[in-house]
């Protein structure tokens, strides 16, 4: 019987040499990985630790073959299989058979485009958009093949949702006052009734385009998550609406290319029949102007944001990573079997921490990864300016990418007193090879974010002061043909104290409870690429995880990785 590594073996050789296609109708897409993976952990503990695994051993081999199938000019069909072998199975056995992809799309009439099935979905920031707000800065090579591989199990691309349900698209050109109009609708499923206490649950929204003319454009957005009335026992109903107008206008002012632009709205949030209900309305602001100096190669960004403290928007505020998911790796530590907290080593590699799902309640977040915007742009009760700053010069293979945000509350959070929040983004590269005119590539880069949170008062519960410092350093060396060398370190540090809110099931402020850290993190990551084609690799890597949380004795640990990895997509 085949196993799934030799079915990867047998599509690399096909793929690679670019025979991924049946016919002109059918298209073969898919991809293939297979990961060793070998971890130790170390816990210093007060008491011997003799009940934790000290070693974590396994990997698989997979393949997603999907068929791209055109049966007329009009329609696109795509199937996709995914056959998963874990490491261990023996004579067939932990292997897996699953659907990955399912869609349908086309043209109809020659003028509304439809897609059916699997859909990648995103609006604006505030409407519907998959932030990606807990990783501020780029990560060392070795930590990116990994989110890489993350993105690719989630459907993360290009910040958009993969949802599944209906969407079409038309547009409608004018000789007068209007250029076109575009229009957009969708609607999916966030969860099915049981028949009884759970109601059917979709998500559905629109968003409309006029272009009028090549200097200005205007948009209205619409999302709404509601529970379907009739589909389940309880006639309590769930409803969320967020309607939004935005606008962009694009000129030269003295040869400098300016843009304007903005979006603004409202949300409510409210239940059919429950009394004990609060029905939350609110609205945001979010203008900002843009300039370009070409010759400088300098583009500036100065923006306001104010979004109010009651403003609900789930399709903008889901979070990636849920933080109260199970870690699959020494999820216990310690004599005790404590819950090992998740910390930034898991974020970068751990595919079950991160979900596709759009959540109605307000999702847990890391304080020390992102206290300032932890939803996004879209995070509630933010008031305050930002600038934005990018720079290249390709000559010289250089740039440097800057953000900084000055934002307050807007209510307060137990006190009439407002926190204070300032974060700072920097990031550099430099591609070494075009000043060395190397013939192989030698890149490396440099990112650090800045944050931190404030508030004084009267009484001592009053204050706070919370910082931290993610730092990253990465570089790649071709040091010979097609093979890399790649490595460097991610690190995050923080201390301090804060008061973070506790919600209940209106997502309504009903206590606080005293954050306090001081603690250290670091990844130090080494290894070997060989890369076949741009879609094609394998790699060697060892990487360090060391946690540090000073402001409790003895909770430490190191965990050791070694990592092989194959990937390919085709």
């Amino acid at each position: 019987m085949l196993k799934a590594k030799h079915i990867i073996i047998l599509f690399t050789s096909w793929a690679l040499n670019g025979n991924a296609q049946i016919s002109p109708k059918v298209k073969i897409t898919g991809g293939a990985r297979s990961i060793i993976n070998n971890q130790n952990i170390q816990v210093n503990d007060s008491i011997p630790d003799k009940t934790t695994p000290k070693g974590n051993a396994g990997g698989y081999a997979l393949i997603d073959l999907g068929f791209n199938i055109s049966p007329n000019k009009n329609t696109e069909i795509l199937g996709m299989i995914r056959i998963k072998n874990q490491y261990g199975g023996f004579f067939g056995g932990g292997v897996t058979f699953d659907v990955r992809q399912l869609w349908v799309k086309g043209i109809i009439a020659d003028a509304v485009r439809y897609q059916l099935g699997d859909i990648n979905l995103k609006q604006t920031p505030f409407t519907f958009y998959n932030n990606n707000e807990d990783l501020l800065i780029n990560q060392n090579p070795v930590t990116k093949m990994q989110q890489e591989i993350v993105n690719y199990e989630t459907f993360y691309k290009n910040n958009t949702w993969r949802q599944q349900g209906a969407s079409i698209d038309f547009g409608l050109n004018f000789s007068k006052y209007l250029q076109e109009i575009n229009v957009n609708g969708y609607i999916t499923r966030l969860n099915m009734t049981n028949f009884g206490n759970v109601p059917e649950r979709l998500f559905g929204g629109s968003t409309v385009d006029f272009i009028v003319n090549d200097h200005l454009s205007a948009q209205y957005n619409l999302s709404s998550v509601f529970d379907v009335t009739g589909t389940g026992t309880d006639s309590n109903s769930f409803r969320n609406i967020v309607n939004t107008g935005a606008f962009k206008y694009t000129n030269t002012f003295k040869n400098y290319p300016v843009v304007f632009k903005g979006e603004f709205g409202n949300s409510s949030m409210y239940y059919t029949v429950d009394s004990k209900a609060p029905k939350l309305n609110d609205f945001f602001l979010n203008p900002s102007a843009q300039i370009s100096f070409p010759k400088l190669n300098i583009d500036l960004e100065l923006g306001y944001l104010n979004v109010g403290p009651d403003f609900r928007s789930p399709g903008a505020q889901s979070k990636r990573i849920n933080y109260n998911s199970a870690l699959t790796s020494f999820g216990l530590y310690k004599q005790t079997q404590a819950d090992r907290p998740v910390s930034l080593g898991d974020i970068m590699g751990d595919n079950k921490l991160y979900n596709n799902g759009i959540s109605n309640k307000i999702m847990a977040y890391h304080p020390l990864i992102n206290n300032v915007l932890p939803y996004g742009l879209a995070t509630f009760n933010r008031n305050g300016a930002y600038g934005i700053a990018k720079w290249s010069n390709k000559e010289k293979g250089l740039s440097a990418d800057w953000a900084h945000y000055q934002l307050s509350e807007i209510r307060g959070q137990g006190t009439k007193n407002l926190k204070k929040y300032t974060m700072s983004n920097l990031q550099l590269g430099w591609n070494l090879s075009k000043v060395l005119k190397l013939k192989k590539s030698l890149k490396i880069s440099t990112a650090v974010s800045y944050q931190q949170t404030s508030r004084t008062g009267e009484f001592s519960y009053e204050n706070v002061d919370l910082q931290s410092i993610q730092s990253a350093f990465g570089f790649e060396w071709e040091f010979a043909k097609q093979l890399e060398l790649v490595g460097g370190y991610t690190g995050l540090q923080g201390k301090g104290h804060d008061q973070m809110s506790s919600r209940n099931f209106y997502t309504e402020v009903t206590d606080f409870k005293d954050y306090n850290v001081n603690l250290s993190e670091s990844i130090t990551a080494v290894g070997l690429r060989f890369r076949f084609t741009e879609k094609a690799y394998f790699g060697i890597m060892y990487q360090s995880f060391n946690y540090d949380n000073k402001a409790q004795a003895f909770d430490n640990y190191t965990i050791n990785q070694t990592l092989i990895i194959y990937n390919l997509l085709f």
